[in-house]
């Protein structure tokens, strides 16, 4: 999992130079304000979504929930 997490935190700063740097700029103030720590690098959580292409699925689909807001 570490080695994932470790593409995925590249990907975002060689990419996303932008998104990487509000991302720090959040882990740094909730460290200093909370004590939070990021359990996943730049990421509080994880969770990769992909297809089910056993099912015939050519893309991840999921319902309507409470985090539809989220960047996808």
């Amino acid at each position: 999992m570490s080695a994932i997490n470790g593409i995925a935190n590249d990907l975002l700063a060689e990419h996303f130079p932008g998104v990487t740097q509000r991302y720090d700029v959040c882990k740094d103030y909730m460290e200093k304000k909370y004590s939070l720590s990021l359990q996943f690098g730049r990421f509080w959580n994880w969770c990769l979504n992909a297809a089910r292409t056993s099912s015939g699925l050519t893309r991840p689909r999921c319902s309507k929930h409470q985090r539809q807001g989220l960047i996808l």
